[in-house]
This record gives C-alpha cells, sequence and structure tokens, in this order.
C-alpha cells in the first residue's frame, strides 16, 4: 500500500503554465516560450526540474542538422540531462516517494521487446527518447516514467545531479568491450563527456591518457581532470605527437576525429565511439579497422542500470565539479548555446526557476509556505560551493590601512587599492568634514537637475587640468564611467576592438552599446591589427565607427598596456582610442597621471577613464577628453543621468587627494620603492608572479583550490591576500593577488615575505 504522504505533500496545478526551451517548428533554432505542466499517469512521476545540463544532442537539435531533422518531430519540449525532486506520484509507479532527489535515464525502454527482454534496455526496440522523442527538461516540470529515474543522496547539488547522465555515457564509453587498466588511451575532444572520460580512465588505473582538442581551454580542463598529454590537433599532428594507443574514446562524431583517432589506434586495439557525426562519414575501413584487427564499439547512451551502478560507485573517486565552468538561467538559453559554440566552457547548466511562475493568475501551491520564485538561486549557489568558489566577503574593522584589523585578526593588508594610503590620510578627513558643514551630507538629485554644486566643478576642473585635457566628467564609480561611456558614444552600427583581459566594465558597456566587438588577443599587436581590420571592414558595410579600447594596466596580472604601439595602430586606421586608467591613476606618469602621461602620448587618445576609488582613495569615475565628449555624455550617459551626483563629503575628499599628489610626489615613489621590494623578494623565493610591471603583483598558484587555500594559510600567518580563480582569471593560473601601497614599512613588507616563503613550502609552490 501506497503513502498517503507521497500524494499530498506537494500540490501542483497541472495544465497551469510553465516555462519551458522548445522546439516549435521545423529549422534552425529554439524558443523560450510557456507549455503546460504535464500530468504525471499511473506509471509516471511528475519532476519539479533543479538543474538541467546542455549537450551536444540539444546543439543538434537547435541546429537542425540531419540527424535532426530525422529524428525530432516539434512541437517539443528538449533538454534531456536534468536532476529534480519528485513532485507527484503516479498510481501504479513504485519505488520513489515525493521529494526524492533524483536523475532521469533518458532512453526510455518498453521493458518487453526480445532486446529488453535480454538486458539490453539502452538499445530497446520501441525506445523513446527523453527531449528528443518525447519533451525533455527544459522546463519547471517534467514527466518521466517512475522506472527511468535514479536516486540521488539527498545532500547531492542539484548541478552535479544533472550530470549523472552525460557521466553514464562516459563510463560505459571508456568500459565498451573491455578495462582500460594499465593501457594507453586517447580521448578525442574534450567538451564534458570526454572531460569525464579522462577522469574516468585515471581512476580506472590507465597507464597513460591522452586528450585532443582544437580549443586551449578545454586542453587545460582536460589537464585538470588527469590527462598526461594533451594534443590541440588544430596546429599539432596526432600520430607525430602520439606514438600510438591500445584505446581509442571518440567522444566527437566529428569525421576528421575518427579518422584521426583511427590512424593512431595500435593494431589489435578498440575504439569505442559515442559522438554522433552530423552526416556520413568516409573512412578506409580496410586500413584502418579490418586489417588492423581493431574492434569497433558504437555506444549509446548507458547500460541500464548497470552503468549506473558503476557510474555511482565512480563517482566515489571522481570529483566533476571542475567539468561545471557556467551556469544560466533556463531564459538565456541563447546565451548558454553561444558559449558551448565557442568551446571556452566546460559543461553548462540551465537553471529553471524551481517553482511555478504566477502566470495568467495561475500558481503552485507548497504546504511549507509561500511561492519562491527564487528558488532556483539555491541550486547556483550548491554548483559555487561544490566547486570551492563559495566564500563570504571579509569584514575589515576600522580604517583600510598597512596594517589594519580584518575579521578580527590583526594583518598585513596586501589585497587593498589604496595605493597611497590616502584612504585615512588626515587632511582628507579635515576637508570631508567642512564639505559636511557647509554642504550638507547628500546632493539632493541627479546632477542635471539639482545635484551639480560647485565642489564637482571644481573637482572636474582640477581633474581636467591634471590630465592635460579640455574636460571631465565625474561618474559614480570607474565602473560606471566605463559601461556609461562607451554605451553612449557607439551603436549598433559600430565595432569595437577590445584586448582579451579588458575590465568587466568594459564588456558590459561594449554589450549595452550593441556594438558588434571583436576581442584581439591580450597585448598582441598583430592579433590586435587583424581584429581592426575586420572591424574596419564591418564599419564601412554598416557605415558605423571603430573604437579600440585597453586597460592601461590590467588589474588581474599587473602588466602596463603596450600604449603607445596600440595608439599608432589605431591612429593608422583611423579609429577612436580610449584607454581604461583605473590601476595607474595616481601610480603612473608624473605625479600619477596615468598611462597616457608616463608614455608622453597627450593629444593622441581621445577617451580616457579614471577612477578616485584607487590610489585617490576615496569614490568615483571620470571621463577627460575634448569639450565636445563631455557634453555628450551630459547629454546621453545614462548612469550620469540617472544617479544622485557624489555626496558634498566624496568630492572635497577627491578635491584634497589630488591636491597631494600634487605637491607630494615623493608618496608616489614610496610607492615603487615598496614595489620593487616586494616584487623582487618573491622572485627571489622562487614564485611565479607572471608579467607584472606594476605594484599589482599577482603569485600565481595554478590551481583554484590550491589558490584559495595559500590565501587561507597566509591569512592564518597574519597576511590578508585575497584568492583569484576562475572565471575572474583563466582556468588554470589561480593566484593570490598583492599589491603593496605606499605605507608599508620595510618590516612590514619583510614579515610578509617571510610568511610567502613558509607557506609556500610548506605547499610545495616552491622548492
Amino acid at each position: 500500500m501506497k503513502s498517503e504522504s507521497r500524494a499530498t505533500r506537494k500540490v501542483v496545478h497541472t495544465g497551469a503554465a510553465m516555462r519551458a526551451v522548445r522546439k516549435v517548428r521545423h529549422g534552425p533554432g529554439l524558443e523560450v516560450g510557456v507549455a503546460s505542466i504535464p500530468k504525471a499517469e499511473s506509471q509516471e512521476v511528475l519532476l519539479e526540474v533543479k538543474a538541467a545540463s546542455l549537450c551536444g544532442t540539444d546543439l543538434h537539435i537547435y541546429d537542425w542538422d540531419e540527424w535532426a531533422a530525422s529524428n525530432v518531430a516539434p512541437p517539443l519540449t528538449v533538454g534531456h540531462e536534468c536532476c529534480g525532486v519528485v513532485a507527484e506520484v503516479g498510481d501504479e509507479a513504485e519505488g520513489v516517494e515525493v521529494g526524492d532527489l533524483v536523475a532521469v535515464e533518458g532512453h526510455f525502454f518498453c521493458d518487453n521487446c526480445p532486446i529488453c527482454r535480454i538486458g539490453r534496455r539502452h538499445l530497446c526496440l520501441n525506445m523513446r527518447l527523453f527531449g528528443v522523442t518525447v519533451d525533455g527538461c527544459f522546463a519547471e516540470y517534467v514527466r518521466v516514467p517512475a522506472r527511468n529515474v535514479w536516486k540521488l543522496p539527498p545532500d547531492t547539488p542539484p548541478a552535479l545531479g544533472a550530470l549523472m547522465d552525460p557521466f553514464g555515457n562516459a563510463v560505459h564509453t571508456v568500459f565498451a568491450g573491455g578495462d582500460v587498466e594499465g593501457k594507453t588511451v586517447a580521448v578525442t575532444d574534450c567538451g564534458p563527456i570526454g572531460l569525464m572520460a579522462v577522469a574516468i580512465c585515471r581512476a580506472a588505473g590507465a597507464a597513460r591518457v591522452v586528450a585532443t582538442d582544437v580549443v586551449d581551454h578545454r586542453l587545460e580542463l582536460a589537464c585538470k581532470m588527469g590527462a598526461d598529454n594533451v594534443v590541440n590537433v588544430s596546429d599539432s599532428d596526432l600520430e607525430e605527437a602520439v606514438d600510438g594507443v591500445d584505446v581509442l574514446l571518440e567522444m566527437s562524431g566529428h569525421p576528421e576525429a575518427i579518422n584521426r583517432g583511427l590512424g593512431v589506434l595500435w593494431p589489435g586495439g578498440r575504439a569505442a565511439l559515442l559522438g554522433i557525426p552530423p552526416g556520413k562519414v568516409e573512412m578506409n575501413l580496410a586500413e584502418q579497422v579490418i586489417l588492423k584487427g581493431v574492434s569497433l564499439h558504437g555506444v549509446f547512451g548507458r547500460r541500464v542500470f548497470e552503468t549506473w551502478e558503476r557510474a555511482a560507485n565512480l563517482l566515489k573517486k571522481v570529483d566533476l565539479t571542475p567539468v561545471i565552468t557556467h551556469s544560466f538561467p533556463l531564459e538565456d538559453i541563447e546565451e548558454a548555446f553561444a558559449l558551448i559554440r565557442s568551446g571556452e566552457c566546460g559543461k553548462v547548466v540551465l537553471l529553471p526557476p524551481g517553482n511555478l511562475k504566477a502566470v495568467q493568475g495561475e500558481r503552485s501551491i507548497v504546504e511549507t509556505g509561500r511561492y519562491n520564485p527564487l528558488e532556483y538561486l539555491d541550486a547556483e549557489l550548491a554548483a559555487l560551493k561544490s566547486q570551492g568558489l563559495l566564500r563570504t566577503p571579509p569584514v575589515l574593522e576600522g580604517a583600510c590601512r598597512a596594517r589594519c584589523r580584518i575579521n578580527g585578526r590583526e594583518v598585513v593588508n596586501l589585497s587593498s587599492n589604496n595605493y597611497l594610503g590616502l584612504c585615512d590620510d588626515l587632511r582628507l578627513k579635515e576637508a570631508v568634514v567642512k564639505a559636511t558643514e557647509s554642504h550638507g551630507v547628500g546632493s539632493g538629485a541627479v546632477r542635471t537637475i539639482i545635484g551639480t554644486q560647485d565642489l564637482h566643478l571644481r573637482l572636474e576642473s582640477k581633474l581636467a587640468e591634471f590630465k592635460k585635457t579640455e574636460a571631465v566628467l565625474v561618474f559614480q564609480s570607474g565602473f560606471t564611467a566605463n559601461a556609461g561611456t562607451v554605451s553612449a558614444i557607439l551603436g549598433r552600427q559600430d565595432h569595437i576592438v577590445s584586448d582579451r583581459l579588458n575590465h568587466a566594465s568594459i564588456i558590459d558597456g561594449a554589450r549595452l552599446s550593441r556594438a558588434k566587438v571583436n576581442v584581439y588577443e591580450h597585448s598582441d599587436m598583430d592579433s590586435l591589427r587583424e581584429k581592426l581590420e575586420e572591424a574596419q571592414a564591418g564599419a564601412r558595410e554598416s557605415g558605423g565607427r571603430v573604437l579600440v579600447i585597453t586597460d592601461g594596466v590590467f588589474s588581474m596580472d599587473g602588466d602596463i598596456a603596450r600604449l603607445p604601439e596600440v595608439v599608432e595602430i589605431a591612429e593608422e586606421h583611423g579609429a577612436i582610442m580610449m584607454v581604461d586608467d583605473a590601476h595607474a591613476s595616481g601610480v603612473l606618469g608624473a605625479n600619477g597621471r596615468g598611462t597616457v602621461d608616463h608614455f608622453g602620448l597627450h593629444g593622441r587618445v581621445d577617451v580616457q577613464v579614471g577612477t578616485l576609488s584607487k590610489a585617490i582613495g576615496v569614490l568615483g569615475g571620470y571621463v577627460a577628453g575634448n569639450q565636445a565628449l563631455i557634453d555628450f555624455l551630459i547629454h546621453r550617459a545614462r548612469p550620469f543621468l540617472f544617479s544622485t551626483s557624489h555626496p558634498p563629503a566624496v568630492t572635497a575628499a577627491c578635491i584634497a587627494a589630488l591636491d597631494i599628489l600634487l605637491a607630494e610626489p615623493e608618496i608616489i615613489d614610496r610607492l615603487w620603492e615598496n614595489t620593487r621590494f616586494f616584487k623582487d623578494g618573491l622572485i627571489s623565493l622562487g614564485f611565479d608572479t607572471g608579467a607584472s610591471g606594476t605594484p599589482i603583483t599577482p603569485v600565481i598558484a595554478g590551481d583554484e583550490a590550491a589558490a584559495m587555500e595559500l590565501s587561507d594559510r597566509l591569512f592564518e600567518a597574519g597576511i590578508f591576500v585575497q584568492g583569484i580563480a576562475f572565471p575572474t582569471v583563466p582556468q588554470g593560473s589561480a593566484r593570490v593577488r598583492a599589491m603593496v601601497m605606499a605605507p608599508h614599512t620595510r618590516e612590514d613588507l619583510g614579515y610578509a615575505l617571510e610568511a610567502f616563503e613558509r607557506v609556500g613550502k610548506e605547499m610545495g609552490l616552491i622548492p
């Protein structure tokens, strides 16, 4: 007798509306729309989808290639990899209860045909494919046969639970036709299933694992998952790089990859083919298979449930969290597919809202209380936690000084942008008090109404003189200065040529402008020329303009832009030139005027962005340029138009800080003396500090977990230096980012170097 609780613990309005990703017609594309919540039939369960993941099959359906056109019949809800909570149980369903956390076996077998009866349910003659021939899981709710669910431990992060289907594919492929212990294995294609296969081979005792791909980012992930050798076959010959392999695991379905893989397979070897080719594949069957005595194994899905059992056991040895690199709300399906096409990702997870949304007056009813439209964030946070990236912001107890108190501990502060120590300068404090007494605590409005005070004009005039430009406009932050300027001066018809490592505010401004973005490789002038020529060609066709933009100092690596060359190339092509000088303001150039002054490029950079929040020690950003630029931004820059202006205290403190820079340039000299001392010390200890040429000094640990451990252990030793990992920096280049300040004493920095040496040796980061 079934329990009453499982039918009543959660009530769902079946037939009401929910969000879903649908294939509504023949041809390329998918649509996010509204579908009806299905009803669980007698032997089915209804799942509330907690997380789903994208797969190559979904890409085939999106593109509507030959395979999809032959197998998919719209309209259809797509998606077949998911994790969910059982919301309703059919009358005759057994072995599952409401509230169970489950993954789904996506091959819906009949259990009655001759193939099912001999234990090959994954090859059922009456197969229905989840998300291919029946509605799938890119939705808020989905119904599936009760016999197709696999119970997960209740504390499983949903994002990891959604990977059970592809992980099963990887397990099935690795062991198709035999074991891999002691064998040399080639994994062709380092998509998510290929990455999982690498980790499985390593856990199963393979002697050597070789991974191939055409994207360096994915090959970096393969190294992280345990590959001994990686080969980028776009610029290297696999047969030259690899003597031969015993086992080929072909994951891509690409004809060239299949032939290339068979070419390095030893006589008597075996090949397991999982990837689905887009059409027919030409190959030399005699030379590559028959005469070599090669065994070919086609792999389809997972053995039910033999593979699931094996996968569950392997999960105790294999960490899948590095495979998950991105997650998106269900509505952002187009952005998710674009990322997959770029190849710059591992597994991409979709997060449905979690409960029925209010659509035309309908709501889900959960006995525990109010409908929570933000429940999907739980899965997002769980994914971050599983990757070791869920952090709590540290708490500064007092002023930001060279030595300060953070989270209850006295530490040497190496993580502040307060390069010159002006945050706590007495003269700035006195300016704050005086301005508050004369002008009040707030400006009262946006600049264009009544929020422009005489103090704002004094600051802008002083900044224009400081930067040697006609005019300056102050924004609420450096981020809004960048984003507001780029989005104001460019439009859909224009083109942007941007350094790959530019700050997020530049990237967001480019997106807001809707201009076409051409990204050149970091500080690579040949790449800049190539992308600039592409942009010019596009601009001629669209009638638009071209903007070249770079950071002056790159915030994660501390290297200085090759600005004279960038400016010269921009001038050759008649492009607008823009520099974000956030980390150069107050650091480089005479009196801290920035990289334009540092390189003697006054009058050749059209748009300069600076910050008042770092070396200046206060808050805000600004744009410097000619009068026409500033007048235009006053009328079109949305952050300027729609945000209240700086309070008098902030404005007055900025003015006081500029006065100090002009009167006391020796404060910048002290910053550089400390920088050289500390940087030389780290290098002599054997640390990798990258290409830094500024007070920003990365100490590169490589592995994300190692960087976070280094940060934590240094904190215990009395040094505060934050760890930085993907996606802020590329995977495999995680680091702690140290930044010295002018007020640091040699005692402070010597103490820090001793801690770095001790912890670095204990962790094996230095000899």
